[in-house]
Parts: structure tokens; C-alpha cells; sequence
């Protein structure tokens, strides 16, 4: 399964949420996401949130944009 899209309905801020499960259970989802190796492995949330704008403004593009 590829990086999770926004649902019909769901609200920007359930989306992040959901998405950053996402990213925290599948290491290699986001690409930037993590760096290190083992223990050291570290956590960035830039990368995220980059690939989130671009799927939200994907979705509201398709949902009909601002009104």
C-alpha cells in the first residue's frame, strides 16, 4: 500500500494524525522521514508534513476546491 490519501470526510487534522502513524510504523514510507540506523534512528517530521500538503491540496482539488 502507497502513502495513505485523505478520506472523503476526514478532517485535516484527523488525516495528520492517521498519517503520521502511518509514517512511525512503515520506516521507509516517507522518504527523509528517518535517519540513523538502529537505536540511533531519528524521526524528522518535515518530510511528513511536505508529503501531506501535497496530498491535501491533491484532495481538496478533487473535493471541489475553496467555495
Amino acid at each position: 500500500m502507497g502513502f495513505p490519501t485523505p478520506k472523503r470526510r476526514e478532517a485535516y487534522q484527523k488525516y495528520v494524525s492517521r498519517v503520521f502513524k502511518y509514517a512511525k510504523r512503515n520506516k521507509s514510507a516517507v522518504k527523509g522521514a528517518y535517519s540513523g540506523r538502529g537505536k540511533n534512528r531519528t524521526f524528522k517530521a518535515a518530510p511528513v508534513m511536505k508529503k501531506i500538503g501535497v496530498e491535501w491540496r491533491k484532495h481538496t482539488r478533487k473535493m471541489g476546491g475553496k467555495k
